[in-house]
């Protein structure tokens, strides 16, 4: 969502708020929220921009040994249309499982997300 046009500002500053809940609503509110700054270059025939990001979960995986997310990103576009975007994102997963009386066993981990974009 944007408040107002900002495509010609080279510097940008997002906030981001998310609210999660499980299908049938007796589970705990997520709150998850962060920051994006993103600064953008442009030329006569191409634009290139680098993105950084930092966010914090909250509830249950306040348990992770780390609940911080961080991250960038880079892009570049051209005049014609053609475009490259890279986004690296680091994450602390979380997650408890248990069989009464027989066993039980947690994951507390990183997780290490690149993801790599083409438009033509």
């Amino acid at each position: 969502m944007s408040l107002m046009d900002m495509r010609s500002l080279p510097h940008t500053l997002d906030l981001v708020l998310g609210v999660n809940t499980q299908t049938n609503f007796d589970g705990p509110v997520e709150l998850n929220m962060g920051v994006e700054y993103t600064y953008l270059y442009r030329a006569t025939n191409y634009s290139l921009g680098v993105s950084l990001r930092a966010g914090r979960r909250s509830q249950r995986y306040w348990r992770a040994a780390n609940p911080t997310a961080w991250g960038g990103g880079l892009q570049f576009k051209t005049s014609g249309g053609w475009a490259l975007k890279m986004d690296y994102a680091r994450k602390a997963f979380y997650y408890h499982s248990e069989v009464p009386e027989r066993f039980g066993f947690t994951v507390n981990s990183k997780v290490h997300i690149l993801s790599l974009a083409f438009n033509f």
